[in-house]
């Protein structure tokens, strides 16, 4: 935020809710049948995700990545600086 007020500019923040349920799986994931899942009693069936969802090990992975890709088609470029305070 200080530099923010220091050079006077203007700051946008976004807040998404939804983040995990918008990444696109680049790998194959299968998952078991939910327990209470009434969809075809009896059968032992997997399911093949196409998006990621909360619990998913891949899904803040896959969120970062698409909204990596959309920003920097903008023209954003990455604050290299941002990387310095990471321990």
């Amino acid at each position: 935020m200080t530099p923010v007020a220091y050079f006077d500019l203007e700051l946008y923040q976004m807040d998404v809710k939804t983040t995990v349920l918008n990444g696109v799986l680049d790998e194959k994931v299968y998952m078991e049948k939910p327990e209470g899942f009434c969809y075809d009693k009896g059968k032992k069936l997997v399911y093949k995700l196409k998006k990621s969802f909360y619990r998913l090990k891949q899904a803040s992975q896959s969120w970062y990545l698409k909204f990596y890709n959309v920003v920097t088609s903008y023209g954003f470029i990455e604050n290299i600086m941002d990387n310095l305070y990471i321990l």
